[in-house]
């Protein structure tokens, strides 16, 4: 007896020592599946900008298209094709069809998103990150989940919600990254160069199955202000990024403590192209907190996370992926020290918000 419990003692020790290696060994391989992904969607963007000479708007839909609530589409939808979604991206284009025999409504509601026949509620593999997770059943109203983000830059922009603003208007201005409200920006426009410039990155998304409205972690939620009083944004039309410092303080121990709610929206649809559910900005260090104020112009701070090991993996336009620490630089200012919005030159996040910038006259990158 003494004999078979010290042999099973042993076996129970190794078993012990193994399982951690296995746990490990299969996360490298989870992360190693997102960085190809994450450089499958930077390739499909060069591959769109060989067509049409500009990269995809990262709200706005097709190229040229402009009738309402299509403005609200995400780049997600015009790269499809160069993710081998040619039928998928035909289907969309033709939602119309279907949102013509729903009375009063568009694509975005419950009574079209919910429909298992709706092209937004597929589930594409290629905008889901293996280690996340969350269950893929998502309820009524949220379809169609993507864990990957298209970069808005290093600044909390404001946007407008289904009209077109033109290149200089104030909802559009403050884009600082590759891609944009309606922007369409070309390669030339990337001053930075492709190699130091985000394309994508990834978040968590929350587990919208249970009913998560009031789920306060971290790398799920954004802190959510209905004005800017005790936000981190200053300001009206639009608002703009007055202290990241409050955003960072609204969470203790990685859980929003903030009395002004969580929001959980994000990445329930890759085919809408509102910020909050799609974008990232270059701000805050990954797996830091996220802030949105959900009036007026929607000003956000959208932090990518992960489940990955101490940061998050990041596609640059030129099409090479990097893992960003969350010890990153990221500067220690609080804010552009302007009062409009409209923001120019050398980020003042360090190196992750000169990553983010598109334009600011900075070529680094980690």
């Amino acid at each position: 007896m003494v004999e078979l419990l010290v042999v099973i003692a042993i076996i129970g020790i190794l078993i012990g020592l193994l399982l951690p290696a296995v746990q490990a060994a299969r996360e490298a391989a989870r992360r190693m599946a997102c960085t190809n992904k994450l450089k499958q969607l930077s390739l499909a963007t060069q591959n769109y900008h060989d067509s049409y000479n500009a990269l995809p708007a990262g709200k706005c839909g097709p190229y040229g298209k402009t009738s309402s609530f299509k403005n609200r589409w995400s780049l997600f939808v015009a790269i499809l094709p160069y993710l081998e979604q040619g039928p998928l991206y035909d289907r969309i284009l033709g939602m119309d069809l279907m949102t013509a025999v729903e009375s009063g409504s568009n694509w975005m509601d419950p009574g079209i998103l919910q429909k298992p026949e709706s092209p937004m509620a597929a589930r594409i593999d290629a905008f889901l990150c293996d280690s996340d997770s969350v269950p893929r059943t998502m309820p009524v109203n949220f379809q169609g989940p993507v864990n990957y983000r298209w970069c808005l830059g290093d600044n909390a922009a404001g946007q407008v919600i289904d009209s077109i603003p033109t290149p200089d208007s104030a909802d559009n201005r403050g884009c600082r990254g590759a891609f944009g409200n309606y922007s369409f920006y070309n390669l030339a426009a990337i001053i930075d160069g492709t190699s130091n410039t985000l394309a994508f990155s990834e978040r968590c998304m929350a587990d919208r199955t249970t009913g998560t409205a009031t789920e306060t972690k971290q790398k799920l939620a954004y802190a959510k202000y209905t004005s800017t009083s005790g936000s981190p944004f200053a300001g009206s039309s639009p608002s703009y990024l007055s202290n990241r410092s409050t955003c960072i303080n609204a969470v203790t121990n990685g859980l929003y403590t903030t009395s002004a709610g969580v929001h959980t929206g994000g990445g329930y649809c890759f085919g809408h192209g509102l910020f909050y559910i799609t974008a990232f900005t270059a701000i805050i260090p990954p797996n830091g907190p996220s802030c949105i104020m959900t009036s007026g112009s929607w000003n956000t701070i959208l932090t990518p996370s992960s489940y990955h090991q101490g940061g998050v993996n990041a596609a640059l336009l030129d099409g090479s992926v990097r893992f960003i620490s969350e010890t990153i630089d990221a500067g220690t200012a609080n804010s552009f020290g302007t009062t409009d919005g409209n923001v120019k030159g050398i980020s003042p996040f360090g190196v992750w918000g000169a990553m983010g910038s598109r334009d600011g006259g900075e070529s680094t990158a980690p």
